[in-house]
């Protein structure tokens, strides 16, 4: 489907022939979880093309600052090109001598930290939410607002169009986070390979 805007209307067009009454589908896209519960107000679980957003402290126009963990990139060389000259390892030519393979340990060891870092938060945070009288109290709110049908559970982890407003707000938050825990650690343990990688080769 392609949208087309102009005089005041939106038009969706579709890129194939359809009958007059038959059901058309709009896709939205290759978004992640954060920006599909921004701006749609719900998330997917599981979403191929979750991501979690990295931003590095430099001045403006040094580096690139913004990079995107995903599951296909879950150590983007951009960030640890980023890194590495943010620790102080610049740029070695050729890489595969020792002051470039310390330099690039370096910058692996300090991304390392920083995924185990907000991972613990993210973690801390999932705990005192989701396990408090916070969580419990919110739920049997939720559940006891006019929509609320009496299977409501917190939990249940995929909401279902029954749940009250409350608790499926509740349910996507929760898949979000848990969704940014994974990738976070998926991360996690990939920069750890490389970084024995590059510690066998510094040893030869």
């Amino acid at each position: 489907v392609a949208w087309r805007t102009g005089s005041g209307r939106v038009a969706l067009i579709a890129g194939t022939p359809c009958a007059k009454g038959e059901e058309v589908f709009n896709n939205y896209g290759a978004k992640s979880n954060e920006e599909l519960l921004l701006g749609f107000g719900f998330v997917l679980d599981p979403n191929p093309h979750d991501e979690f957003k990295v931003k590095l402290s430099a001045p403006p126009g040094t580096l690139q600052l913004v990079h995107y963990i995903k599951k296909d990139r879950l150590v983007p060389e951009s960030l640890i090109e980023a890194v590495q000259v943010l620790t102080g390892g610049g740029q070695h030519d050729p890489p595969t001598c020792a002051e470039g393979e310390m330099a690039r340990i370096k910058a692996l060891a300090a991304i390392k930290r920083s995924l185990q870092g907000r991972i613990t938060k993210l973690e801390t945070a999932r705990k005192l939410f989701w396990t408090s009288k916070n969580y419990d109290l919110k739920a049997r709110k939720a559940a006891q607002s006019p929509c609320a049908s009496s299977s409501d559970s917190p939990g249940d982890s995929v909401a279902s169009p029954k749940d009250s407003p409350g608790l499926r707000r509740l349910r996507m938050a929760r898949i979000y986070r848990e969704g940014q825990i994974t990738l976070l650690s998926l991360s996690l343990s990939h920069t750890q390979k490389l970084l024995s990688t590059h510690a066998q080769r510094l040893s030869r």
